[in-house]
């Protein structure tokens, strides 16, 4: 009897110590307010069932609540999401959050349900095996202006890496970070990978807007799909990254090559756009595939540019002259002096006229979903205004652009629809461009006016009264 009376109470001993651990292993604060406020505390016992997760424990987060990490914490891994109720983790200004396991599948982030984690600037995460997200219908989000670093970056299922500061670095000699069908938007911080790859599947999209990426001597810019249209898109937006640089170029398969995109976005700012460089020749010889599409567009439909001429990509010495199929109808794509470097330049067929600031101060033409005029005696040192007219489409799609590009706009009254303030000081040049396609296909420009400087307003006033008898646009 007293055998079987301590064999009961060993089993009490060790059932309640299960019971303890996996209490601290899953978050149980159904709390799901983001970001978390400090009753979604990690260090409150009772958001964890009632014990505190023990360093090195495999935790999770699915059911709806959401986690604020302010402390210093060692775990195993851990699972986000995963169920219909999803989670979410918000990594604080003060927190410092790794996990040990070393594994493919040790930060997750599963959509089946809402999901997301974040690490805030000041906070830190630091996984050493692999970050994925994205396996289901739902979006999943990863959100960083911290210090991350991980063995590997994997986006899927539709997922969204969204890179607003701080680093991340990664560890692994190839494919460190992948978006396989999901979206990296770096707006910001520096991305690292002293021998990895971007490596692009299928339909993975990587854009940088932002900050800097540097990949990889050898093979730096990869990529890779299963299927007979596989590729995958980099899509360089304006220019505020200070740095885009790959150590190489590499291709799994011809139809990897053949369906990647090149996607350049112009904005308004003084240089335009930042350029790709590779460093190195890589597997593929750094050779964009005939069958690549080079797509070259607007930052919310215009730019006031000091030069038609752009560098998009370089490559090392020595290499082939095969670029891709070229840009769009805007734009024509050149060598210029050198076969090493891509440049596109404004296409001649796309020249809508001349705007003359001290003589009509106003060009008219066949609409046009595309085009460019220039301008002549413009004053660049100060801001420059001009007055659109445009037809077809819905106007607030092309001021919801213009607002997104940082163009200050205005309603206008009379024959213009709209009233574009420019700095030439910072924007640069005497070429006006648009290109409308992506903000709304059924819009086309019609005219365009210079608003004059007091001095010269007399030399166009004529010509004012004039257009001022045409039908404004509704």
């Amino acid at each position: 009897m007293k055998t079987t009376h301590a064999a009961g109470l060993i089993s009490l001993a060790i059932a309640g110590i299960s019971m303890n651990v996996a209490g601290g292993t899953n978050w149980t604060n159904t709390d799901s307010t983001y970001p978390p406020g400090a009753t979604q505390s990690w260090d409150v016992p009772a958001n964890w069932g009632g014990a505190l997760p023990a360093t090195g424990s495999g935790i999770t987060i699915t059911n709806s609540g959401a986690a604020l990490l302010s402390s210093t914490q060692s775990m195993g891994t851990i699972i986000i999401g995963n169920s219909a109720a999803g989670g979410s983790l918000y990594i604080g200004g003060t927190g410092d959050l790794s996990f040990s396991d070393t594994g493919n599948t040790t930060f997750r982030l599963y959509n089946t349900g809402p999901v997301r984690a974040e690490v805030a600037s000041g906070g830190k995460l630091t996984v050493g095996g692999a970050i994925t997200l994205g396996s289901g219908s739902a979006s999943a989000k990863f959100v960083s202006a911290g210090t991350v670093s991980a063995k590997y970056v994997q986006v899927s299922g539709g997922g969204t890496y969204n890179m607003t500061g701080g680093s991340l670095t990664a560890t692994q000699t190839y494919a460190s970070v992948n978006p396989v069908n999901g979206t990296f938007q770096q707006s910001g911080g520096a991305v690292s990978s002293s021998g990895g790859a971007l490596q692009l599947g299928a339909t993975g999209v990587y854009e940088i807007s932002g900050g800097s990426i540097s990949m990889g001597s050898g093979t730096g810019l990869y990529f890779s799909g299963a299927t007979a249209s596989s590729g995958g898109t980099i899509r360089v937006v304006g220019s505020s990254a200070s740095n885009i640089s790959f150590g190489g170029l590499r291709y799994v398969a011809a139809n990897d090559g053949n369906n990647a995109k090149y996607s350049f976005v112009l904005d308004n700012a003084a240089n335009h756009i930042t350029p790709i460089t590779l460093i190195n020749n890589g597997n593929s010889g750094a050779v964009l595939r005939t069958g690549a599409t080079l797509e070259v567009g607007l930052n919310g439909g215009v730019l006031l540019s000091g030069t038609n001429t752009f560098t998009i990509l370089t490559r090392p010495s020595g290499t082939d002259t095969a670029w891709g199929s070229g840009p769009g109808a805007l734009w024509t794509d050149s060598t210029g002096t050198t076969k090493n470097t891509l440049k596109v330049s404004l296409a001649a067929g796309a020249d809508k006229g001349t705007l003359d600031a001290t003589g009509s101060g106003s060009v008219s033409f066949g609409a046009s979903n595309y085009g460019y005029v220039d301008l002549t005696h413009v004053n660049l040192a100060q801001p420059l205004e001009l007055l659109v007219d445009v037809t077809g489409g819905t106007l607030s799609n092309f001021t919801t652009a213009l607002t997104n590009a940082g163009v200050t706009w205005a309603a206008n009254s009379g024959a213009y629809d709209l009233k574009l303030t420019l700095d030439p000081t910072v924007s640069g040049g005497t070429k006006f461009a648009w290109d409308l396609g992506k903000i709304d296909a059924a819009m086309q420009m019609q005219s365009i006016a210079i608003i004059p400087e007091p001095a010269s307003f007399g030399l166009i006033a004529m010509g004012a009264a004039a257009l001022m008898l045409r039908r404004r646009h509704r």
